[in-house]
């Protein structure tokens, strides 16, 4: 799963909301919408946050993937990329309960390290990943690859923070980017620091 798009992820559809403020990390809060999938094959809808990291030639994400080939349950999953290290990806806790409300973040703490958290507790520490910068951003949203045709009701990440530096923290300073690549998804700022998005659902927000 990758939420920014490059070109191994040409092929995937994207609503998503940029926060470049989100230097040094990012955080957010969702509810578990549950997906009504279709499509058959390698595929999935990823509810994600993603993170900018070593000056933008690497990224961590973490979220909730729906509709996987083979284990279409909700489950958290996390992944990086870096130029020297490559792509790696791992489930970090299959059948999350739908429904449920959970805080992911991604944060850069000491030099060289990021930590991946949800719900206050460290999932993932990655050691020699460069650290925070000015060049960095985040971006919340929805990722789907070959799974257009599944339902997602309305989803909101809520209560959204960004690190400017790595002890200085702000919401969202709201509305700085958002992408929409797909008419079927319906990405859409719902305040300054809350997002929205569906799909297969008219939403009745402003459209991104």
């Amino acid at each position: 799963m990758i939420l920014a798009i490059s070109a191994t992820a040409l092929g995937n559809e994207y609503g998503t909301a940029i926060e470049n403020t989100g230097n040094w990390g990012s955080r957010l809060t969702r509810t578990e919408v549950g997906v009504s999938c279709v499509g058959t094959g390698v595929g999935f809808v990823f509810d994600d946050l993603w993170q900018g990291i070593q000056e933008d030639t690497g990224w961590i994400e973490v979220g909730t993937s729906y509709c996987d080939a083979g284990d279409p349950a909700a489950k958290w999953v996390y992944a990086y990329y870096t130029e020297s290290t490559g792509y790696a990806e791992l489930v970090l806790q299959r059948n999350v309960s739908v429904g449920s409300t959970h805080t992911f973040k991604i944060k850069n703490p000491s030099e060289n390290k990021w930590n991946v958290k949800i719900d206050g507790v460290t999932k993932v520490s990655l050691v020699g990943f460069g650290n925070g910068s000015n060049l960095n951003s985040a971006e919340v949203g929805l990722e789907v690859s070959n799974r257009m045709n599944s339902t997602q009701f309305h989803t909101y990440e809520s209560t959204s923070k960004a690190w400017f530096t790595r002890t200085n923290v702000n919401p969202w300073s709201g509305m700085d980017a958002c992408s929409d690549s797909h008419a079927r998804i319906y990405p859409a700022w719902v305040s300054a620091n809350e997002w929205g998005h569906t799909l297969n659902v008219s939403a009745s927000e402003s459209a991104c």
